[in-house]
């Protein structure tokens, strides 16, 4: 199967600065991270582009301060911590992280946001300029005319079904759009490498998530030749 391109809506942000509860967090799944909080409060832990599925907490006389919302993000009541709390989140793109908190009265108050440190190899930028605009332009709905796709182009993953709208000839590719309405329960991942189909170039998505009752659009590239 060819390398899959992916524009920025599902790329990871890698950010910069040290470990405080404030700036974003370095996954680091081969081992323990200890990572500084600001107890006395409501901490809200999330991972960047996923979704929490399960969390451990020990000690586990703990687990009925923490809180895993639907929303794959969970809460921790940190009033009244005099100890590290050890915790192992798991989550829907297979990443394991145990992580030590600790009490620090420097630390600010504010979200726990975990990342990975590089971004998966599945997923690239597009480097081609023209092609990156054109995709965003399909993305928005701003792209003139278009022709309409066939039934039989839509498809079906996670109970969700992409319908496609229109394509556009460019340059010798085309430029599908498609649109879908999650009628689930649950908050679904919009990732590139459970749509994609073998001759696909380029998938793009105008949301990282996808949560019950919402909307989203999916632009997918390919050459002309093996889209006729």
């Amino acid at each position: 199967m060819k390398s899959l391109i992916t524009m920025s809506a599902l790329i990871f942000w890698i950010g910069q600065g040290s470990a405080t509860q404030t700036s974003a967090t370095h996954l680091k799944s081969d081992r323990l991270i200890s990572v500084p909080i600001s107890c006395g409060g409501l901490l809200r832990v999330a991972v960047k582009g996923d979704l929490i599925q399960d969390v451990v907490i020990y000690p586990e006389k703990l687990s009925d301060r923490m809180t895993l919302h639907k929303s794959g993000q969970f809460f921790l009541d940190t009033k009244g911590l005099s100890q590290p709390v050890t915790i192992t989140i798991m989550t829907q793109r297979n990443i394991t992280q145990d992580m030590k908190l600790y009490c620090d009265s420097k630390c600010e108050s504010g979200p726990l946001i975990l990342e990975q440190e590089e971004k998966p190899k599945s997923e690239l930028s597009v480097e081609d300029p023209k092609l990156s605009r054109l995709i965003k332009k399909a993305l928005r709905g701003e792209l003139e005319r278009g022709t309409s796709l066939p039934r039989k182009s839509n498809r079906t993953r996670e109970d969700v079904v992409w319908k496609g709208k229109k394509y556009w000839e460019v340059d010798g590719q085309i430029i599908e759009r498609y649109e879908a309405e999650n009628d689930t329960s649950k908050v679904i991942i919009l990732r590139p490498e459970i749509l994609q189909e073998k001759d696909d170039l380029a998938i793009s998505f105008d949301r990282d998530f996808l949560e019950p009752n919402q909307k989203a659009v999916m632009v997918v590239v390919r050459t002309k030749e093996t889209a006729s």
